[in-house]
């Protein structure tokens, strides 16, 4: 069975001339069912090539596809499209370096300080594309801090040497002396300021990477 069909065909008697056995090459035709495999061999511009899905994995050699046999930036275009962030642990030290790398055309560093989350539209703080939002450190004032009382207490030791609890609401005149009969008005008492109005950390756990997003 052949696989290359001659471009001519003699008659019986026919002498053989130069022309004529160029006829048989020039004009000769492949043909794809009688190839080796018709599923694998195909003609593109009336050339041989293999056809898509011809090649099995079982069929290339160990290590044979490599980053310099694959055309320039199809890998990255496929891995990384325009708009994708590559994070990594190898400190790059610009734009250049980065498509050296891994390819692309440009880079630009991204994220710094922040950490990536996904996109909510039901969210204000989360409903756009790079959006930035929180703080590293936060100060709560006194609207933010649950509400609360502190137990308070007077000790008088002379001359009655009586307890009185706040919650008693007295009232004594100057020089008056305190006792049980005292029990009029409606002055309260606080207790000592305390605290000293610094901020507390707001940071989740987290691992430094570096981050860069493609931008062409």
């Amino acid at each position: 069975m052949a696989v290359i069909t001659s471009g001519k065909t003699f008659a019986n008697g026919e002498q053989l001339s130069a022309s004529k056995l160029n006829q048989v090459i020039t004009a000769a035709t492949f043909n794809q069912a009688d190839a080796v495999d018709g599923s694998t061999i195909t003609l593109i511009g009336g050339a041989m090539a293999v056809a898509d899905g011809g090649i099995a994995t079982a069929k290339i050699a160990d290590d044979a596809v490599t980053a310099a046999k694959i055309a320039a930036g199809a890998l990255t275009d496929a891995v990384y499209p325009v708009g994708s962030i590559f994070t990594t642990v190898t400190n790059y030290a610009d734009s250049a370096a980065v498509v050296t790398a891994i390819g692309g055309t440009t880079w630009t560093a991204f994220g710094a300080g922040r950490v990536l989350v996904g996109l909510d539209s039901s969210d204000t703080d989360f409903d756009t594309v790079e959006e930035t939002g929180g703080a590293k450190t936060v100060t709560l004032d006194e609207t933010q801090i649950p509400a609360h009382t502190h137990n308070s207490n007077i000790r008088i030791q002379d001359p009655t040497n009586v307890l009185v609890d706040n919650s008693l609401q007295l009232t004594v005149a100057n020089g008056e002396q305190l006792d049980e009969l005292n029990q009029s008005g409606t002055s309260s008492t606080t207790t000592a300021s305390t605290g000293g109005g610094g901020s507390h950390t707001n940071i989740q756990p987290y691992i430094v990477v570096y981050m860069w997003k493609r931008t062409a």
